[in-house]
C-alpha cells in the first residue's frame, strides 16, 4: 500500500515498518548450526582445485603489494587493486602461499550465510530460511574456492541488500550510507561492484516513488523525462560496454535485464501520481547523496597514495581504460537460445508454485514432482545428457526471472515494503549480472545465480498462499544435484558433465598445501626445478600470461605486464622486453605456445629468446629457456 503524504519531512528517520522477526533461541542455534555446516562444508573444497594463472595473477600481485608497490602505479593490476592489499595482508599473516588468499574469502563466505539467512527470515519461518541459505551454501562459493574478486562482489551486494533492508524497517539514512560504504568497498576489489551501486540507486528512486505517491497530480511534472532520460543514459552505457559483442545473446543476458528494471521505474513515473516534484527532487538528492557518500568514502581512502604521488592517471587508466582490452581477449559467449525450453519450464513451475495454494497441488503433480527429483539426479550423475538438461535450465534464469518479475509486478497485491524489497532484490539480479561481462564461463553464473531463489521467494511471499511443494523440489532437486554433480566436478566440467577433478596434496611452500591435478603438479615441480638450477638472477621471464611461473620459482618479473594482451603496441612491447633482460641480467626465459588469452609470443621477440636463451626443456606447453 503507497503512503500519501501532503507534508514530506527529510526526516533521518521514520516510523518503522516490517520490522523483522526478534531473534529466539531457536534461531540462534539454527544460525550457529548453518555456519558450522557452511563452515564444514566449504572447508572441504577450501584447498581444492586451482587455475594456474588466476592463483598465480592474485599471488603475484599480492607480492608485489609486499614489496612496497602501489597497483596501476607500479605494476599491471587486472581489477581495481583493493584484493590485491586484502591477499598481501593474508599472506602477511599466514605465510607467503597460494592457500593464504582462501582464508580471508572464506571468512567473509560465513558472514555472508549469516546475511542470507537474515535476508530469508524476512519472507520465511526459521526453518525455512536456513533451509533456503543450505540451497544457496551449495550453489556459490563452495564450488570455486579461490579469492575470486567477483565472490567478493556477490557477498558485499549481499551485505548492502541487507543494509536496504533495514533502512525500509526503520527509515534511518545511516543504513543507505553503510550500503555504499559497502558498494565502494566491492568496486575497489572489482569495478563491476559498480553494478550494486546502480541496482541501489535504483531502488532509492523505486524508494521514493512509494513514498511520495499521491491520489492525483494536477502540476506539470518534467522529472518523469529527467528519469526517462537518465534511464536511456544508462541503457546505452550498458550498450556501449558490450558494443563489440553485439549479438541477440548478448543483448538478451546483459541489456534485457537492465532495460527492465529502468522500463519499470519509467513506466511508474508517468502512469502515477506523485507530491509536488521540488519536495521529491530534495528527498532523492538527500537519499542518493547519503549512497554516494558512503561509496565514495573508501574509494577517496584509497586513492591518498595515488594522489599523493601523482599517479591518478595510473589508477583511472588502469580501472576504466585497461578492462577494455579484457573484453576483446578474455571473452566467453553467454548462453544461447538452445536452453531456452529447459529455463521456461522451470521458470513456469516457479510461476505455478508462486499462483498456487499450497496443499492444493493435484496428487499427480505432488507424486511427478518427488519421482522427478530423484530420476533426476540418479540421471545427471550417470548421464552427460542428463546432466546438461539440469545446468541448462539454470543458465537463463536471471534474464527470464527478471522478466517475469517486471510482468508480474503490477498484479501484485502487495503493501509498499514488500514491493520495496522484491524490487530491490530483482534490481540487483538485473543489473549485477553484467558481472558475466565478458567472459561468461559457467562458474560466472554463480557469481549472481544465489540472488534468483531470493527473488522467486520475495515474490511468493507478496501472496497470502504458495506452494512450498514446488519450490521446496525445486530446492531439493537443485541443492542435491551441485553437492553431488557439480561441485566435485570443478569448473573444468562445469555445465558440462559430472566428472570429479582428481586431484593429490601439493605441500611445496609457495603453493600451501593446495590439491591440484597430478598432471599440473608435475609440469610445475620440473619448472620450478629447471629455473632453481639455471637461473642466477632474482629475475626471469615468463609469458605470455603466466604469473604463476613468476610466483611458484620465487623470481621476479622484469617488466610490469603481467598479460600480454594489456600492452596494445607489440613491437613497443618487444623492445622494452628485450631492454628488461638486458638491465636485469634475465638468464632464463619460460615460453608458454598456447596461452590461455593472449596472442602467442610475437615472432621476432621468440626468435631473439631462442637465440639468447638455446638451451631448452618441453615440459607439458612450456619451454624453459637458458643461455650456456
Amino acid at each position: 500500500m503507497s503512503t500519501t503524504m501532503a507534508e514530506p519531512q527529510l526526516e533521518s528517520t521514520i516510523a518503522p515498518v516490517h520490522v523483522p522477526r526478534p531473534f529466539t533461541r531457536r534461531s540462534w542455534i539454527l544460525l550457529a548450526c548453518l555456519v558450522l555446516v557452511a563452515a564444514w562444508y566449504a572447508g572441504q573444497y577450501l584447498r581444492f582445485g586451482w587455475f594456474p594463472h588466476d592463483e598465480g595473477a592474485f599471488a603475484l600481485t599480492a607480492e608485489h603489494v609486499l614489496h612496497g608497490e602501489v597497483p596501476h602505479r607500479d605494476f599491471d593490476e587486472i581489477y581495481t587493486g583493493g584484493l590485491s592489499y586484502v591477499n598481501a595482508g593474508a599472506m602477511r599473516l599466514f605465510g607467503e602461499n597460494m592457500v593464504a588468499m582462501r582464508y580471508p574469502i572464506y571468512a567473509v563466505f560465513l558472514a555472508w550465510v549469516a546475511a542470507v539467512f537474515l535476508l530469508a527470515r524476512r519472507f520465511l519461518s526459521d526453518v525455512g530460511a536456513a533451509l533456503l541459505a543450505l540451497l544457496l551454501i551449495a550453489i556459490s562459493y563452495p564450488n570455486y574456492t579461490a579469492a575470486a574478486p567477483s565472490w567478493y562482489n556477490l557477498f558485499l551486494a549481499t551485505f548492502g541488500i541487507l543494509a536496504l533492508f533495514r533502512f525500509m524497517e526503520g527509515g534511518r539514512l545511516r543504513w543507505i550510507f553503510i550500503c555504499g560504504v559497502l558498494g565502494g568497498l566491492s568496486f575497489l576489489i572489482k569495478v563491476s561492484g559498480l553494478y550494486f551501486v546502480a541496482a541501489a540507486l535504483c531502488f532509492l528512486l523505486f524508494r521514493e516513488q512509494e513514498e511520495d505517491a499521491a491520489e492525483t497530480s494536477t502540476r506539470v511534472r518534467l522529472l518523469p523525462f529527467v528519469i526517462l532520460a537518465l534511464g536511456v543514459v544508462f541503457v546505452l552505457q550498458v550498450w556501449k560496454t558490450i558494443a563489440w559483442h553485439i549479438h541477440p545473446r548478448f543483448i538478451f543476458h546483459f541489456i534485457v535485464p537492465s532495460a527492465l528494471i529502468i522500463a519499470t521505474l519509467v513506466q511508474r513515473e508517468f502512469k502515477g501520481h506523485f507530491i509536488s516534484e521540488l519536495r521529491r527532487l530534495r528527498r532523492l538528492v538527500q537519499l542518493t547523496s547519503v549512497l554516494l557518500a558512503g561509496t565514495l568514502l573508501p574509494v577517496a581512502l584509497y586513492l591518498v597514495p595515488y594522489i599523493r604521488s601523482g599517479a591518478l592517471h595510473s589508477f583511472l587508466s588502469g580501472v576504466f581504460v585497461l578492462p577494455i582490452r579484457r573484453a576483446w581477449f578474455a571473452a566467453y559467449p553467454p548462453e544461447g537460445f538452445d536452453n531456452l525450453l529447459a529455463s521456461g519450464a522451470l521458470v513456469a513451475l516457479l510461476v505455478y508454485g508462486v499462483t498456487t495454494r499450497w496443499g492444493s497441488e493435484p496428487r499427480w503433480l505432488r507424486n511427478g514432482l518427488r519421482a522427478f527429483v530423484i530420476f533426476a539426479l540418479v540421471a545427471a550423475y550417470q548421464l552427460h545428457p542428463a546432466y546438461h538438461i539440469l545446468w541448462s535450465a539454470v543458465t537463463l534464469l536471471v534474464p527470464l526471472s527478471v522478466f517475469a518479475v517486471v510482468l508480474w509486478f503490477d498484479r501484485l497485491d502487495a503493501d509498499s515494503v514488500q514491493r520495496q524489497r522484491l524490487f530491490l532484490l530483482t534490481a540487483c539480479l538485473g543489473i549485477c549480472g553484467l558481472i558475466r561481462f565478458p567472459f561468461a564461463s559457467p562458474i560466472y553464473l554463480l557469481y549472481v545465480l544465489p540472488l534468483v531463489p531470493l527473488v522467486w521467494i520475495a515474490m511468493a511471499a507478496t501472496r497470502p498462499q504458495w506452494s512450498r511443494l514446488v519450490f521446496g523440489m525445486a530446492g531439493i532437486l537443485y541443492g542435491l544435484f551441485f553437492f553431488v554433480c557439480v561441485t566435485p566436478s570443478f569448473i573444468t566440467n562445469m555445465g558440462i558433465r559430472y566428472k570429479p577433478l582428481i586431484v593429490e596434496r601439493w605441500d611445496d611452500a609457495r603453493v600451501g598445501g593446495l590439491r591440484v591435478p597430478a598432471e599440473d603438479r608435475k609440469i610445475y615441480e620440473q619448472i620450478v626445478q629447471l629455473v632453481a638450477q639455471h637461473s642466477h638472477s632474482d629475475y626471469i621471464y615468463a609469458a605470455p600470461d603466466c604469473p604463476q611461473i613468476y610466483f611458484l620459482t620465487n623470481k621476479r618479473q622484469p617488466d610490469r605486464v603481467m598479460f600480454d594482451f594489456f600492452d596494445e603496441d607489440r613491437t613497443a612491447h618487444r623492445e622494452r622486453i628485450l631492454s628488461a633482460l638486458d638491465e636485469h641480467k634475465v638468464d632464463v626465459a619460460v615460453i608458454l605456445n598456447r596461452p590461455a588469452f593472449s596472442y602467442p609470443l610475437e615472432p621476432r621477440l621468440r626468435a631473439e629468446l631462442i637465440w639468447r636463451y638455446p638451451e631448452m626443456v618441453q615440459v607439458g606447453d612450456f619451454e624453459v629457456r637458458w643461455a650456456w
